[in-house]
């Protein structure tokens, strides 16, 4: 934008006093005669009346005066382009302008391919840096329980190991648990993380959808609910099964570790793992230990297979005894037949099995000493 200064015009008013003769200047023709005295005044009280006019005249002729040069100056200057730089606009997502220089005239460029051919990048462009290939991960999968898909910019979807890996059945950082499958209501949520089996549920079978009934309820444990089960029969049921020979999907495998013969396939509810998060902390030097409780619901029939697994941080495992018992039995009375040393001073041992509760056990505690 141009400036303008206005300058306030000068009006000088001359007086002229005395006698005088007609004066002429230049050619004959061009005479006048001078203001009288009166008239001078007049032209003076004209001339000041007129001031605003006059200061309004003279800077609209500076400012015309400017905007011709002005002009003139961008005529001059649209004689068209002489080079390519002169044409382009700085955005890369609408091509590279170029300069014709016979006609003078700047020609718009072709804009770039954003396709890169990878499916799992998500193409654009940005005026300030250009073409962008923005990788999506959740565009890719992979085989596996422990893997994850990954896109990379160049290849395409690839597969990294997943760290954690919930489903590994270890408990790895950032994990509150862990028993090998992703499966929802199992007691170990998809995420690994722990979540109760036994606090909601149902009392008889009327709580639950058509179709199904309500198995499984520890009525001795305050706050604890059965499980609505489907008892319809399922592909596999009753097929003999061992250790070695598991059961089909959906099936669980009873008495698998009871008995050495092995045993048949049953409904998959059947068979559950539940967990118990409590950190407790082992006494120094005390017999009676300390004890733990886990809950278990929804399970049919009599306990048959009971696998405990232990998640122990003690700086002498040896000096330890983990009991079992069963929730008729008193810790108080570790001989009385219902409770099994399912770790006997023994620095290695972290699982082991134990078989043979006697009745529907819906409170199994672990006593530490």
């Amino acid at each position: 934008m141009r400036t303008h200064q206005l300058l306030a015009p000068i009006i000088g008013i001359g007086l002229l006093v005395g006698c005088s003769a007609d004066t002429s200047v230049g050619s004959a023709q061009d005479t006048f005669e001078p203001d009288t005295v009166a008239d001078v005044a007049q032209d003076a009280a004209l001339d000041a009346s007129e001031e605003d006019t006059a200061v309004d005249v003279q800077p609209d002729r500076q400012f015309d005066t400017g905007a011709s040069q002005d002009t003139q100056s961008d005529t001059a200057g649209d004689t068209g382009c002489s080079s390519d730089e002169q044409c382009d606009d700085g955005n890369p997502c609408n091509g590279l302008e170029a300069c014709d220089v016979l006609s003078g005239d700047c020609t718009p460029g072709t804009p770039p391919n954003l396709d890169d051919g990878i499916p799992c990048t998500e193409d654009s462009c940005d005026p300030g840096i250009g073409v962008v290939h923005s990788p999506k991960d959740e565009l890719c999968s992979a085989e596996g329980a422990c893997l994850q898909g990954v896109c990379d910019p160049s290849q395409g979807c690839t597969a990294a190991p997943l760290t954690p890996c919930c489903g590994n059945d270890l408990v790895e950082e950032g994990e509150t648990c862990d028993d090998g499958n992703v499966t929802e209501g199992d007691g170990c949520s998809p995420k690994c993380q722990l979540t109760s089996m036994c606090d909601s549920g149902c009392t008889k079978s009327e709580d639950c959808a058509e179709g199904l009934v309500c198995e499984g309820w520890p009525k001795t444990v305050d706050g604890a609910f059965g499980q609505c089960v489907d008892m319809a029969m399922i592909d596999g049921e009753n097929t003999p099964c061992d250790l070695n020979n598991p059961c089909p999907e959906g099936l669980a495998c009873l008495g698998e570790y009871a008995w050495g013969g092995g045993g048949w396939c049953v409904k998959g509810w059947m068979a559950k793992t539940f967990y118990n998060a409590e950190q407790v902390a082992i006494p120094d030097g005390d017999a009676q230990g300390v004890t733990t409780a886990i809950t278990a619901c929804g399970l049919a029939t009599v306990p048959v297979d009971v696998v405990v697994t232990l998640n122990i941080d003690h700086p002498k495992p040896e000096d330890l005894v983990v009991t079992l018992y069963d929730p008729a039995a008193s810790p108080e009375e570790p001989d009385n037949g219902a409770s099994f040393i399912v770790w006997n001073q023994t620095p290695d041992g972290a699982s082991t099995v134990v078989a043979g509760f006697p009745g529907d056990g819906g409170n199994a505690r672990s006593w530490l000493h």
